[in-house]
This record gives structure tokens, sequence and C-alpha cells, in this order.
């Protein structure tokens, strides 16, 4: 009796193994998204990146002076909307935030302009190098409903977490299941959430697109997964 009992509890505790045994993979994929409109961002030209436009000399100069400037500024980005609007553009009055390399900041005016392809971006860009006051950068993509995207990404994830389950099941011999459970990886720390923005504005004001064989630009839509199989 003591044996039967022993060979019993084994072989619940083997089945309940089985019946609750999972195998979990971590996938990378990765989707193109095809640009609907583009955001330029246009602002008067300072120095961005160094600290004379935080300067404290400037707060000594006379008030008549300040006005100047700021009249001439204005009359500028004023000018630059019109000829813009006159192209064809569509333009609206902005205020960004710009940076310089020790993490400070100011509010800057200017326009952001909206292009519906990446020749007229191109053509933008160009107009802007051209004029001796004003600096641009890409601010935005619109890819329209992302909705697409995601279903198209999360086929390409699941299907590679099933090829690679099975690989790790068959090698371990068992049975794959159905999926138990997908979940994305746990939230970023402080700093690696820092360092993923302050990248994506590098990237920003770099201009980065993804440019296919064709000439034609890109976005990118990553995602990475933990995806959980029952397997027996």
């Amino acid at each position: 009796m003591k044996y039967l009992i022993t060979t019993v509890l084994l072989l619940v505790s083997f089945n309940t193994f089985a019946q609750t045994g999972f195998i979990e993979v971590e996938v990378t994929d990765t989707v193109w998204m095809k640009p609907l409109a583009f955001e330029y961002n246009i602002t008067l030209k300072n120095d961005r990146f160094g600290v004379s436009a935080f300067a404290t000399e400037d707060a000594d100069e006379p008030e008549e002076t300040e006005k100047t400037k700021e009249a001439d500024a204005k009359q500028k980005l004023a000018t630059l909307t019109a000829t813009l609007s006159k192209k064809g553009y569509t333009v609206k009055s902005h205020v960004s935030e710009d940076l310089n390399i020790f993490g400070m900041s100011r509010d800057a005016d200017g326009i952001a302009v909206t292009v519906k392809s990446a020749e007229q971006l191109e053509k933008l860009k160009a107009e802007v190098k051209s004029l001796d006051y004003a600096d641009g950068h890409l601010a935005g993509v619109d890819y329209g409903d992302k909705t697409a995207y995601d279903a198209r990404l999360y086929k390409k994830l699941i299907d590679a977490a099933r090829k690679k389950a099975q690989t790790i099941s068959g090698l371990s011999g068992q049975k794959l299941g159905k999926i138990a459970e997908v979940k994305e990886p746990s939230t970023l720390t402080g700093m690696e959430n820092y360092m993923k923005q302050a990248m994506k504005l590098f990237e920003s004001m770099q201009n980065k697109l993804i440019t296919g064989q064709n000439g034609s630009q890109y976005g990118e839509l990553t995602k990475t997964v933990m995806i959980k199989f029952s397997a027996e």
C-alpha cells in the first residue's frame, strides 16, 4: 500500500507539471511605416548648442535694443510665413523648446510647416538652408492610423515566437500548446528612459528617416514582447 500511494503521488505530480509547463521566449521585430505628412519646425538662428543664448550680458542691453531685436525677429518670421504660404505650404505659428548641450532650454518663437511628401520636405529644407537667419529640423512624422501596422507587427512577433518556441519544445521533448500570455518587458528605469528620449531628440534634430532601396523614406515601428506558450 505504501508503494502504491507513492506511485500515485508521483504520477499526479508529473501530470500536474505536464499540464502547467510553459515555454517563454522573447522576440523583437520591426515593420516599416509609410509617412503621410511631415512637420518641419523653423526658428530664427541662434547658438543652439552654446551658452550665448543664455548669457547674462543680454540683460544689460538697453530696453530699446531688445525691443528692436524682438520686432526684427517678428518681422522675419512674418515675412517667412507669408513667403511659404504663397508657395503652397501649410504654415502655423509654433513655440519650440530650444536645447543646448548642457540640457538647458528656452522657448523659441518659430513656425511649423506641414508637407505631404518626402520630395516637398527636401525642397523645404533647401529653402530654409538658403536663409541666413533661420534654422529648421524635423519635428514629427504622421503615419496615420497605426492599427494596421500594429496588427502586422504582432503577427510577425507571434510567428517568430512560435517558431522559436517550437525549436525549444522539440529539443526538450515537449509538445507546444497555445499562447498563455503576451507581455512587454518591464518599464524602463528613469535613466534608461532619459537616454531613450535623448536619442529620439537627437535623431529628430538630425532629420533621421529610413531610406528604402527605391529612395522612398519610411519610419520604423519596433516592438519587443515576451510570449509564453503552454507545453506538455
